[in-house]
């Protein structure tokens, strides 16, 4: 039988096993100041509003305490705000991940030289003939007019009074609605949004829209792929609008209101003459054909037009 240890080992034991767990505890702090590094902004987001909604409701002061039904509710709103947090967390990843991974199609693609050849037949902007020179193809006036101030003014007000009359009407079948419901009755959304809806069409088919006088570019005699009765169908759609010429206003943005007005009539209608099988002679593929890269493309080509339009002019 081995000897028990003596007075003196069992010290150096100690020692020793001490000196052990000195050595570990810096690893340990390093370990969690590693983790705390680790943190991401969202997680010390909610982390501060747990602390900020406890520190609240535990805290004693001169004023007393707060209800049990005003602790729940402070918890409820707790809840709602992480969840709108995760929400707009979620949709800035999904935009930044669409932005980063979209690029705009080439000029050269099949998809881009469709939609740029229907929208010079639709405005009018002649291609180089064959008998005719360098010089005189430049001293052609190519694009149209941008829209003058007057137009800009009298579309505008024309936009105007059309939702203000929806407008109305939606505030009328509003209170003829409620006006059926008991006294107290509360209405939901869902059901404020089906009785706008409803008022604005029957608003719509009551009192339609009238076509502007329009002032047509088309050439007969142009050499486009695109069937004439195509162009023709969407000019139509831009009377039906108030807009009284295809055209962009070409120094400004492109999200200005009539740039965006005349922009989705023209790939709206785009649309229906591919779907028509109107562009088959470009060789489009279907998995290109994304309503992203077909309003980019349109984008580019407007932008690419201002320097042009003022050098015609």
């Amino acid at each position: 039988m081995s000897a028990p240890p003596t007075s003196t080992q069992m010290t150096s034991s100690g020692i020793s096993a001490k000196q052990t767990g000195t050595q570990m505890a810096p690893s340990t702090v390093v370990g969690k100041r590693r983790r705390l590094g680790g943190e991401d902004e969202e997680g010390l987001q909610e982390k501060h509003i747990n602390d900020s909604f406890s520190d609240s409701e535990n805290e004693e002061d001169s004023d007393g305490y707060l209800m049990h039904e005003d602790v729940l509710e402070r918890k409820q709103k707790k809840t709602v705000k992480l969840k709108v947090m995760t929400q707009v967390r979620h949709r800035n990843e999904g935009i930044g991940k669409i932005a980063g991974d979209h690029p705009v199609p080439k000029a050269a693609t099949p998809l881009s030289r469709a939609i740029h050849e229907y929208v010079r037949m639709l405005m009018g902007i002649p291609r180089k003939s064959r008998g005719s020179s360098a010089a005189e193809h430049a001293a052609m006036k190519k694009l149209p007019d941008a829209p003058s101030p007057e137009e800009l003014h009298v579309w505008e007000t024309r936009r105007q009074r059309r939702e203000v009359f929806i407008r109305e009407a939606q505030d009328k079948a509003l209170k003829k609605y409620l006006a059926k419901k008991p006294p107290g009755f509360k209405i939901n959304q869902k059901q404020k949004r089906t009785v706008e809806k409803d008022a604005a069409e029957m608003a719509t088919l009551k009192n339609p829209m009238h076509p502007v006088i329009f002032s047509s570019r088309i050439s007969s005699g142009s050499r486009s792929k695109y069937a004439h009765h195509f162009a023709v169908q969407c000019e139509s759609t831009l009377a039906m609008a108030g807009l009284p010429r295809c055209t962009f206003d070409w120094e400004a943005s492109y999200d200005t209101p009539w740039n965006q007005a005349t922009a989705t009539i023209i790939l709206s209608h785009w649309v229906k003459v591919y779907k028509a099988g109107g562009a088959r002679g470009f060789g489009i593929l279907s998995t290109e054909n994304t309503a992203s890269d077909r309003e980019e493309i349109l984008r580019r080509w407007c932008g690419n037009k201002a320097t042009k339009f003022r050098e015609q002019n």
